[in-house]
């Protein structure tokens, strides 16, 4: 028998997988390239990204996994951390729309624009590691 917390949690839970199904299935149907699928078709706007990719890069490690070390170290801990919030804020307003223009995809093809072929594939295998 399940008791009430357990069935409101595994209908919570239900509703969730449901929505996510919805979005994917509804979602599918607009991809039509592979393009479409890696970069959305370009069509998201740029806070969004910078949002993704700040929760991606930064996550929980720099924006709360710190605090014991800003504790142990002192303030030039918490302004290295904050450095790498700026880094994301630079990088989203100064150069990843001369990227854009330049219709790239990945760092490492922008790489192999300007300094060859070699430079390309270490950048994908940095990347990797």
């Amino acid at each position: 028998m399940i008791d009430g917390s357990r069935l409101i949690e595994l209908t919570t839970l239900t509703g969730y997988l449901a929505l996510l199904m919805w979005i994917g299935l509804r979602s599918a149907r607009q991809v039509k390239s592979s393009l479409d699928y890696t970069v959305a078709g370009r069509d998201v706007a740029w806070g969004v990204v910078l949002a993704t990719t700040a929760a991606t890069m930064v996550g929980g490690g720099a924006a709360i996994g710190s605090v014991a070390d800003v504790y142990k170290t002192g303030i030039a801990f918490a302004l290295i951390t904050t450095a790498w919030h700026v880094q994301l804020i630079v990088t989203g307003l100064w150069i990843a729309p001369r990227l854009r223009g330049m219709n790239l995809l990945t760092v490492a093809e922008f790489f192999g624009l300007r300094f060859g072929e070699i430079a390309r594939q270490l950048a994908i295998v940095n990347c990797m590691i």
